[in-house]
């Protein structure tokens, strides 16, 4: 269904006319709607037609009868509304966040320019590189993971100022240390055109090949679930003998493309969209050489979802590794591995937005809501956990990985155990 018939539907069944006391009450009917309607997370949200009570009284309170009242007053009602929900998954998000995750299904980099660093505020020192994405800026200036950038453009180095320098598409200078070295650099943000795929790192001499999966969007062309298949056939030809998969700060993405990246190392496996209404549930599940994922509905009817062009399965140690910015999809990669014991799981608790699912609906305002509407079940119809748990529990260290040791990775090659 196209956004725009979407649209036009919640309008007819929510009663909305565009004739409303102002943009904020308008934009917080609609959010009620799809909110109170579609939502079957864990937390316990009122019928959707309450919910607009509750909603409408927010907003009229903070406009006060201005019938101009902007959309940003019912943004604030609505955020606070999700805060309440808390569910992991459940958000409000802006138009850009949204093109960003069309631009990751090709391969792409963000929808606006970028110097290609993931990175966390570091209390009192600056932006700590989490990663430098092969062949953007920063990594052309020679950035590598762990780096702290001390300024931006002569100002104390925030995400945030990272963010407004990178987007101008414009030079600027940064300062930063690497390992406790001193350095500068001159980057400007670009559009990234391709690159933000799964890679390799061969570890160890080549004995352990390390498989690091930004994100887990993908499309017929760029599916990132067959890309992993294709790093899987690289390490069984150098006969690798451990896999790390390195999820930490993966950014979620399609839940079937986890399903077939993990089928790469088990050959049963699949889940259950457990929906709000009777009848529409989907079961989808990894076919026999774990190459190729099929959905079926409750009528019974088969389809093909993703697949790999050439099925791989690796039969060696294999170690995840999370954090707790792993999201959604990605924590569903770690599950998929780590519930039938194929895998340790090392690192940080995760996000939390595991045993849902959903999709994004579009607000009259142009933003977006996510909204939990999907139940995730194994396919025993028992539930997913809220996150993972790893077997190995090992916190992210930022002062230690600004000194040059991953104590994450380090304890992921230990509990791998190859010599």
């Amino acid at each position: 269904m196209k956004r725009s018939l979407l649209t036009a539907l919640v309008i007819a069944a929510t009663g909305f006319t565009g004739v409303l006391a102002s943009p904020a009450e308008d934009l917080v009917k609609q959010a009620a709607f799809y909110i109170g309607f579609n939502y079957n997370g864990p937390a316990k949200v009122p019928y959707w037609r309450d919910l607009q009570k509750q909603m409408l009284a927010d907003v009229q309170k903070l406009c006060a009868g201005d019938a101009k009242c902007s959309y940003d007053k019912g943004t604030t009602v609505i955020k606070a509304a999700i805060a309440q929900i808390n569910d992991g998954f459940t958000e409000y998000r802006s138009s850009t966040s949204v093109d960003d995750e069309d631009r990751f299904a090709e391969g792409k980099g963000p929808a606006r320019p970028t110097i290609g660093v993931t990175g966390a505020d570091f209390t009192g020192r600056g932006v700590i590189a989490l990663e430098v994405f092969q062949g953007e800026p920063a990594f052309d200036a020679g950035l590598v993971r762990g780096d702290v950038i001390t300024t931006i453009a002569g100002q104390p180095a925030t995400l945030e100022a990272m963010k407004a320098a990178e987007v101008t598409g414009k030079p600027f200078a940064i300062t930063y240390t690497s390992k406790g070295t001193a350095k500068t650099a001159t980057m400007t943000g670009s559009l990234i055109e391709e690159g933000r795929v799964p890679y390799r790192l061969p570890l160890q001499g080549g004995k352990v090949l390390l498989i690091r999966i930004p994100n887990l969007f993908g499309s017929a062309t760029t599916s990132v679930g067959n890309r992993v298949h294709q790093t899987v056939r690289r390490a069984i030809t150098d006969k690798a003998a451990g896999i790390i998969i390195d999820l930490r700060d993966s950014i979620s993405g399609f839940d079937s493309e986890a399903l077939l990246a993990a089928g790469a190392f088990v050959k049963e496996g699949g889940f259950i969209y457990d929906q709000r209404f009777q009848g529409n549930d989907v079961t989808y599940k990894l076919s026999a050489n774990g190459g190729q994922v099929v959905g079926t509905d409750e009528a019974g009817n088969s389809a093909p979802v993703s697949g790999a062009d050439s099925p791989q399965s690796y039969a060696g140690k294999v170690v995840v590794l999370v954090n707790k910015h792993t999201v959604n999809s990605a924590e569903m990669l770690a599950w998929f591995l780590q519930k039938p014991g194929r895998a340790k799981v090392v690192g940080d608790l995760t996000a939390g937005a595991l045993t849902v699912s959903g999709s994004n609906s579009d607000l009259i305002n142009g933003d977006y809501l996510a909204i939990s509407s999907l139940r995730m079940l194994n396919l025993d119809k028992t539930p997913f956990p809220v996150r993972i748990t790893p077997d190995v529990l090992v916190p992210d260290d930022y002062t230690s990985l600004a000194n040059g040791t991953d104590v994450q990775l380090q304890k992921a090659l230990e509990t791998l155990g190859v010599n």
